[in-house]
């Protein structure tokens, strides 16, 4: 039986995918020489249209078989917090994974600056409400789980658990990185108090890890909307858009996709209430200068 992937970016110009159809295409030879049948195109739903990701699809589909590629790929997203409201059934059912009555999704654990767990859980509660089942990606990366003691660990123990049952291993590139932060958390805790962490979390079961998890969250350290409700890198993404940036270059400064910025921005218009640069520049102004102005 070939390896499943349930989060993959292989969908050519898009998101965090492969640049160009040649290079999707490597890509997807590399992964069957790895073992893997199947994957599901997860780019963020944020930074595409999902109402284009089916096309998307079709479209690379008809390529792998054209080149003789023997790989299966189905359509999917991964959601943050933040897209949850603005997706209708429509959208969600079309990014959906598994067998009717068992549809489930893909919810990203808040990366730094993107939100925290007390919002990840008002999401995956809306998404329950609607009928649909979690896959949590990432929490080794969530700061709300990484500052409670043992939390990461006992997460990665439990994922490892699962895919063991499920006879799904990560592929050797994710193995690497998985090795080294389970090396680098077990350095911070220490021997004694990483193996008791692990040996907790080898003995959750997925739905026992994700409540877990939804128990880890901090406090909102801040307000939902106004200018205390945005997060260091927001401020200093409207910082560079009052100093007159575009897009591509404000990614360039803080090191960031054009994607990236652009889910940034529509965060920051949500909380403020505004609709454009202009508008934004205009708001933000008097705050920037009571911080010392844009740099």
């Amino acid at each position: 039986m070939g390896r499943i992937e349930l989060h993959f970016h292989l969908l050519p110009d898009v998101d965090d995918g492969p640049a160009d159809l040649a290079t999707a295409l490597e890509l997807a030879r590399a992964a069957v020489r790895d073992g893997t049948r199947l994957v599901t195109c997860t780019p963020h739903a944020g930074f595409v249209e999902v109402a284009e990701i089916p096309d998307r699809v079709r479209e690379l589909r008809a390529a792998l078989r054209h080149a003789g590629v023997e790989l299966e790929i189905r359509g999917g997203a991964e959601l943050m917090w933040s897209d949850v409201p603005a997706l209708d059934e429509a959208a969600l059912e079309s990014v959906a994974q598994g067998p009717p009555g068992g549809r489930w999704l893909l919810l990203e654990a808040p990366l730094p600056g993107t939100g925290t767990l007390a919002e990840l859980e008002d999401a995956a509660d809306e998404l329950r409400g609607r009928g649909y089942g979690l896959l949590i990606g990432h929490p080794e990366r969530s700061p709300d789980l990484v500052r409670t003691d043992g939390a990461v660990q006992r997460l990665l123990a439990a994922g490892d658990q699962a895919r063991a049952a499920m006879a799904y291993p990560r592929d050797p590139a994710r193995r690497r990185a998985h090795q080294a932060a389970v090396r680098g958390l077990r350095a911070a805790l220490g021997d004694q108090p990483f193996e008791e962490a692990w040996a907790d979390g080898a003995r959750l079961g997925l739905d026992e890890a994700v409540a877990y998890a939804r128990r880890s969250r901090g406090a909102r350290g801040r307000p939902a909307t106004g200018w205390a409700s945005l997060t260091p890198t927001e401020v200093d993404v409207v910082r560079l858009v009052a100093d007159g940036l575009s897009n591509p270059e404000i990614g360039g400064r803080l090191f960031m996709s054009r994607g990236t910025v652009k889910a940034h921005l529509s965060h920051v218009y949500a909380k403020l209430g505004v609709a454009n640069r202009t508008e934004l520049a205009t708001l933000a102004t008097p705050h920037l200068a009571e911080a010392g102005g844009p740099q």
